[in-house]
């Protein structure tokens, strides 16, 4: 499924769902579409983002010197 997205930068684009969750997780999504219109992100509920789908983003290995 494609989603629609704007970037934080102001680009439309347009990502699988699976891609939407990284983005998310990432921050770098101010907007996507929804079936029931265009969701703001922060102002409204979104996916729930499990760690265990991404555990990349979750990994403690890098530590600060």
């Amino acid at each position: 499924m494609m989603i629609p997205v704007v970037y934080n930068t102001g680009t439309h684009d347009i990502v699988k769902s699976e891609m939407l969750n990284r983005l998310l997780m990432n921050g770098v999504v101010a907007e996507f579409k929804r079936s029931t219109g265009w969701v703001k992100v922060g102002s409204e509920p979104i996916r729930r983002i499990r760690k265990e789908d991404y555990p990349e983003k979750f990994d403690r290995r890098h530590h600060d010197a």
